[in-house]
């Protein structure tokens, strides 16, 4: 992680090339990289949509499937809800 900045309640994630390069790839795989920082960071009552960079680019995409370009908002298809 390089940086993050918040503009317009966009957290703007700077990584360093090392995640593209790096990552094991995968939907599945992608998306659990992905959500658990957008979930988290949309907790913020200032943050509404994370934006992705890679070294200070938008990126198309993470390792070939997620469309990286766009910010994303939270999403919780994929948080464990607790059992009544």
């Amino acid at each position: 992680l390089l940086s993050v900045e918040i503009k317009d309640k966009i957290a703007y994630v700077n990584f360093s090339r090392e995640l593209v390069e790096k990552h094991v790839g995968g939907s599945t795989g992608e998306m659990m990289t992905i959500l658990p920082i957008v979930n988290s960071l949309t907790e913020l009552p200032q943050i509404e949509k994370v934006q992705f960079l890679v070294e200070g680019k938008k990126e198309k995409t993470l390792a070939g499937h997620i469309t990286f370009d766009e910010a994303f908002e939270r999403s919780e298809d994929y948080i464990k809800k607790p059992a009544n």
